[in-house]
């Protein structure tokens, strides 16, 4: 693991270090990129909905996260989401 690596271990979506974080992990298959999260109760804003918060960071991470596996660094830019439904925790994302 190089220094880079080792510091990019306390990002809030994927560092292994970041006691607080989403912890997520990713792969490619078939030309798709994925993640999988379940969110839990702490991950809530209204009793058993996720936080748009929380939705908005898993989005920008596998936006971002993508491209850097590809050896490109980047950053994000710009995001506008529009929720159309709750997602409700518990549920794998």
């Amino acid at each position: 693991m190089n220094m880079e690596d080792d510091r990019n271990q306390w990002c809030f979506a994927c560092g292994r270090n970041n006691p607080i974080g989403l912890k997520l992990k990713f792969w490619e298959e078939d030309d798709k990129y994925f993640a999988k999260f379940v969110p839990g109760p702490e991950h809530q804003s209204y009793d058993g909905v996720v936080h748009g918060g929380i939705i908005s960071t898993l989005l920008d991470e596998i936006m971002a996260r993508y491209p850097y596996a590809k050896g490109l660094h980047t950053v994000t830019g710009r995001l506008e989401i529009r929720f159309r439904h709750p997602t409700p925790i518990g549920q794998e994302l």
